[in-house]
């Protein structure tokens, strides 16, 4: 039987990436020894009569039976945490391998090689801790259900990992984002009575509602009295406008933008300072649609006439 040297290859990188973590090692062989022999300390040698098939009744006693029991118990624990662990460890390593040119079926294969190591590691300090205190009748079938359920929780520790990796990429990502996009949107309405005080003393308009919040600013839709055109009030953010060099240059850029009209950009019309309310703000003109980085993010793509007509509008502008 021929092995793939490039699975050898990831094999031998996977443990390396483990032996970068003695934790794991100290919690392969330290806690199984720890859990059996503490188990066997602390319990009382009381009788017990334990049924068996065909009517048969063995007299036994606890601390007798207590290390074998704990025995598998610790083996299902560590192998699980293993699994957890190895999978976790492992994901960025396999995504390096990916883009290397490995397969990723020779990527599982080798974490599955590492996780079965580990998993024969608390095995076999489970059973030499348990033979100590314990003899089974016979030891084959023994070391056989210890190892079986040393492979199914380590198995059911590597699909909980990976579980545990997609949910904090959710997090991390989409979900994480709207839960800050809804904080800041509940900031500028709490701003918004002060920010509409303040708009109404200097271009004599309405805000009309929330918009929503940007990188250094929060956007608020508003009305001008008299012509009733629907305009954007952009307010730098507060964390920002307490510092003058980012305030100055939003005011200077705004100012700068009052002189810069085309048909392809969105015509701004005002840009002020109101130091004494701590309010800094540009009002452009408001033009309904999506922006194109809501577009990307709905998933839809453009072809690349559709990109280039994009780009020559934007370059016209320019």
């Amino acid at each position: 039987m021929t092995v793939n040297p490039r699975t050898l290859a990831a094999t031998e990188m996977a443990f390396r990436d483990q032996r970068r973590r003695p934790l794991l090692l100290l919690l392969l062989v330290v806690v199984p020894a720890y859990v059996i022999t503490r188990s066997i300390a602390v319990t009382q040698a009381t009788p017990r009569r334990i049924g068996l098939p065909n009517d048969q009744v063995v007299l036994t006693t606890m601390k007798a039976l207590h290390g074998a029991v704990m025995a598998g118990i610790a083996i299902a624990f560590v192998a699980a945490l293993c699994g957890v662990f190895v999978m976790q460890a492992a994901l960025e390593g396999d995504r390096r391998l990916v883009i290397a040119g490995f397969r990723p079926s020779e990527t599982v294969i080798a974490r599955l090689i590492v996780l079965a190591v580990g998993t024969i590691l608390v095995v076999a300090v489970s059973m030499a801790v348990t033979a100590a205190n314990f003899t089974p009748a016979a030891w084959t079938p023994f070391l056989g259900s210890a190892l079986l359920i040393g492979l199914i929780y380590a198995a059911l520790g590597a699909l909980a990992g990976a579980l545990l990796d997609k949910l904090a990429t959710i997090l991390q990502g989409p979900m994480r984002d709207r839960a800050v996009w809804l904080l800041d949107r509940k900031r500028l309405a709490a701003d918004r009575d002060r920010v509409a005080e303040v708009f109404r003393r200097s271009h004599g308009g309405e805000i009309l509602r929330v918009l929503g919040p940007g990188t250094y600013t929060g956007a608020y839709l508003a009305r001008l009295d008299g012509t009733g055109l629907e305009v954007v009030v952009r307010v730098l953010r507060p964390e920002f406008a307490a510092q003058p060099m980012v305030r100055a240059h939003f005011i200077e850029l705004g100012v700068k933008a009052v002189r810069l009209v085309h048909q392809n950009l969105v015509l701004t019309r005002d840009a002020r300072a109101f130091a004494d309310s701590g309010l800094y703000f540009t009002v452009r003109d408001y033009v309904e649609g999506a922006t194109l980085r809501e577009v990307l993010a709905s998933g839809r793509r453009f072809d690349p006439m559709q990109s280039c007509k994009i780009l020559r509008q934007i370059l016209e502008a320019l």
